[in-house]
């Protein structure tokens, strides 16, 4: 009887997916604006002057202390009416289209975002917004933006000078009413720095001086969970938040944050919330990150009070496509609602709105209150001092997700006493436990006041569910035994891990029995002796990976 021995060598062959730092706006330059390309003069742009904000109503906003409970104030609403019909300069062009410029301007602004209260642009229509203190320019900003028409936002502009210069084509020129209405000049009186590549090196730092930036070499195990972390512009707040994953495994964008975070504005201030993903320095220390990925507008899903309950909000982004978060490399972080203390972990956060941080403790979690929600509903995390520094939080890291040792979300932040300056022993913070979110009747009752019809959608009762990473495929097998008699049979067993939804398995065994395959596990026969390869080919989502042996 004739023996033949598979020979397994590895050949990995990679389809890598090309990962764009852009989302849902995109940036271009000023060269390219169509007031350039056709030479119009930027004299004649018709200027809008708003009364600026009262520097007492700044200093009292900015001597609160947002970690009890209240969001990281940034900016004030001035209110405005300005459409096209009402305001604003036309330029007529020889080709039929036109181009509708204007500026707005508050003394003393540091930046500013404006809000819209209908943004509905036609078809071919584009709009770009920017200032005199950047080379960049948001936009340009079409229908496919907001298919919806509804309430908008764009920003940051990091100036207190804003130009908005519109195209309309020839086919388009004609509505019956107004394409947008701007409603809002939001004032921003800090927070802003990080948005102006002019800025000096020292003004790049908003938050404190002991913080650690997520590069530094505490961040080295957890670059997986960072890219779901963001911040996000809220009624005039900066916070933090996460995407998180659902059982499903179906790319689905919700974000993860903390109800005092913005959790009882009305549905139209939550269409103009802006999420600002990849904003982190590239090494240990603080430097201008370029604009990244944004995503504008989100509809509420669930959440529990801060005053009762247990201080959590759940929002699902309305116009970032599973493609965009693919092109972004974000991931959608995992969870864990056993309620089981960790003994060590992290939390990465935006403080005072600034570049991407990371926290750490490594003493076991302990159950504890905050303030007046619902009592032994947080969870307690004593900060140390690592490599770098002492990285606590701050206005503007609440919401952000606690990690457990695991990698998985535990908690969101409700605030707590630690600073920089604090003593060692008050370097602590509360966090809402994820667990208690889940499905507890301090928060209400129905679908809108709990986590788990949104992450456990099919009712499955996991306790943990891990992140998703839409572009994480990697094809892997193992055959048992690799030598057997002509005749003998080869059961192969997928180890691939693969994320997304729509797998597919595509499997080659030259010289076997069958020849191909798309089961997980397929047994197949060897009747002719020699030395063969396979190959497997595994498809989601998420991509596409080969190994072949």
């Amino acid at each position: 009887m004739k023996k033949f021995l598979l020979i397994f060598s590895t050949i990995l062959i990679l389809f890598f997916v090309n990962n764009l730092a852009i989302g849902q706006n995109k940036t271009t330059t000023k060269e390219n604006l169509p007031s350039r390309m056709y030479s119009l003069e930027k004299n004649s742009i018709d200027k809008i002057t708003i009364q600026p904000l009262a520097k007492s109503y700044i200093s009292n906003i900015t001597s609160q202390n947002e970690k009890d409970g209240t969001a990281y104030k940034v900016a004030s609403s001035l209110s405005v009416d300005l459409t096209t019909e009402n305001s604003g300069s036309w330029d007529y062009l020889e080709n039929g289209a036109k181009i509708w410029r204007i500026k707005l301007s508050s003394e003393g602004a540091k930046a500013a975002v404006l809000l819209f209260d209908w943004f509905d642009l036609p078809d071919k229509a584009k709009m770009f917004v920017y200032c005199d203190n950047s080379d960049i320019v948001l936009g340009p900003y079409t229908f496919e933006n907001n298919p919806s028409g509804e309430e908008y936002a764009i920003g940051i502009i990091p100036s207190q000078d804003v130009y908005i210069e519109y195209y309309v084509n020839s086919q388009n020129a004609k509505s019956i009413r107004p394409h947008f209405k701007i409603s809002s000049y939001d004032y921003f009186f800090r927070g802003e720095a990080m948005f102006d590549e002019n800025a000096k090196a020292n003004e790049y730092n908003n938050s404190e001086n002991c913080e650690v930036n997520i590069n530094c070499p505490e961040g080295a195990n957890w670059q997986t969970q960072k890219k779901g972390v963001c911040k996000y512009y809220i009624d005039n707040g900066i916070c933090s938040g996460t995407l998180v994953n659902n059982t499903s495994n179906d790319g689905t964008p919700y974000v993860l944050s903390a109800n005092h975070c913005g959790g009882n504005i009305s549905a139209s201030k939550f269409n103009q919330c802006v999420f600002f993903f990849n904003y982190e320095s590239p090494g240990c220390s603080n430097s201008y990150v370029a604009p990244q990925t944004t995503f504008t507008g989100c509809t509420k899903k669930s959440t529990g009070a801060v005053s009762g309950g247990t201080d959590f909000l759940l929002v699902q982004l309305n116009n970032a496509t599973a493609l965009q978060i693919k092109n972004a490399n974000l991931v959608y972080n995992g969870w864990d609602k056993s309620g089981t203390a960790s003994p060590n972990g992290v939390s990465i956060h935006h403080p005072a709105g600034d570049n991407k941080k990371i926290s750490t403790y490594t003493s076991t979690l302990t159950t504890s209150t905050f303030n007046s929600s619902s009592s032994n509903k947080h969870w307690l995390a004593n900060w140390v001092q690592t490599q770098t520094n002492y990285g606590v939080t701050e206005g503007g890291s609440s919401g952000s997700p606690l990690f457990n040792n695991n990698g998985l979300v535990v908690g969101t932040l409700s605030g707590g006493s630690s600073s920089c300056t604090t003593s060692t022993s008050n370097k602590n913070d509360l966090y809402g436990k994820f667990s208690e979110h889940w499905s507890n009747s301090v928060n209400g009752s129905g679908n809108g006041a709990k986590l788990q019809p949104w992450l456990d959608p099919n009712s499955t009762g996991a306790n943990t569910c891990p992140y998703y990473d839409p572009n994480s495929v990697t094809a892997n097998f193992s055959g048992t035994p690799t030598t057997v008699n002509v005749g003998g049979t080869v059961q192969f067993t997928d180890n691939s891990i693969i994320q997304g939804t729509g797998i597919t398995r595509s499997w080659i065994f030259a010289g076997g029995t069958p020849g191909t395959s798309t089961a997980t596990n397929p047994t197949v026969t060897y009747n002719t002796a020699g030395t063969y390869y396979v190959s497997l080919t595994v498809s989601s989502s998420a991509g596409s990976n080969t190994k072949t042996i």
